[in-house]
Formats: structure tokens, C-alpha cells, sequence
């Protein structure tokens, strides 16, 4: 997995996980 692809992951998981936190 290239650097690019763990960053564009982490950057998908932290929208998700801010998602959860809101209750949206």
C-alpha cells in the first residue's frame, strides 16, 4: 500500500468517523 492510499484511507475514515460523532 503507497503512502498516497493510506493517506486518502485515513482521510475517508476520519469523514466517516466524524459522521459518527455528529449523529448525522
Amino acid at each position: 500500500m503507497s503512502l498516497i492510499d493510506m493517506t486518502a484511507l485515513h482521510r475517508r475514515w476520519q469523514a466517516w468517523a466524524l459522521r459518527q460523532n455528529l449523529g448525522i
